[in-house]
């Protein structure tokens, strides 16, 4: 029982992570960037689907994809950190793990 209160608690900071979005410069992106952003964003997901294995390894390598959304955000605008979040968000759909109800339901 107390695992599994130390699992919940680990995936509620998680879901924080997303749904928490900084101000940002709101300025467009342009198409290129977003998509690019969105490739990448499904390849994080992949990596994370097959290398973590732990609820430590999981926040860590969310954590990580936070600040590199973060890093979308200054770099190239809202629209590259949303299509970066969104191809995340998508291929966790598509591949039907549990990690998708729990981040964006």
């Amino acid at each position: 029982m107390k695992k599994l209160l130390s699992i919940l608690s680990g995936l509620a900071f998680a879901v924080t992570l997303f749904c928490s979005c900084g101000g940002g410069s709101g300025s467009k992106s342009d198409p290129e960037a977003a998509k690019n952003a969105y490739l990448q964003g499904r390849t994080a997901a992949t990596e994370l689907l097959q290398q973590c294995t732990t609820q430590g390894e999981i926040r860590d390598r969310l954590l990580e994809l936070r600040a590199r959304r973060y890093d979308y955000q200054m770099a190239s605008g809202d629209g590259a950190a949303q299509s970066f979040e969104d191809g995340i968000r998508d291929y966790l759909k598509e591949s039907g793990d549990t990690l998708y109800r729990t981040l964006f339901e």
